[in-house]
């Protein structure tokens, strides 16, 4: 496979969301605590919010990581039904 990381890494998330559910329900946690978590950062730049704010952001992505990163792939269990 050629092309840049991101290409590769968006190519192999696409390609495995189609037969397992539950990584696509993973990335799609994952993408939304990031976002909440840049969100934050923004309000604590403009002292809009307490850095104090930021732990619980930090340790919903970690998980939401850990729930990709350690995910074992079963395709009975888990395929995604086809449209």
């Amino acid at each position: 496979m050629a092309g840049p990381p991101l290409m590769r890494r968006r190519y192999l998330d696409m390609m495995i969301s189609q037969v397992d559910c539950g990584y696509l329900r993973a990335m799609q946690k994952y993408a939304k605590v990031l976002q909440q978590r840049n969100s934050l950062l923004k309000r604590i730049q403009n002292r809009e919010a307490g850095v104090h704010e930021l732990n619980f952001w930090e340790r919903n992505r970690a998980h939401a990581g850990g729930l990709i990163f350690w995910r074992e792939p079963t395709p009975s269990a888990t395929s995604c039904p086809r449209r």
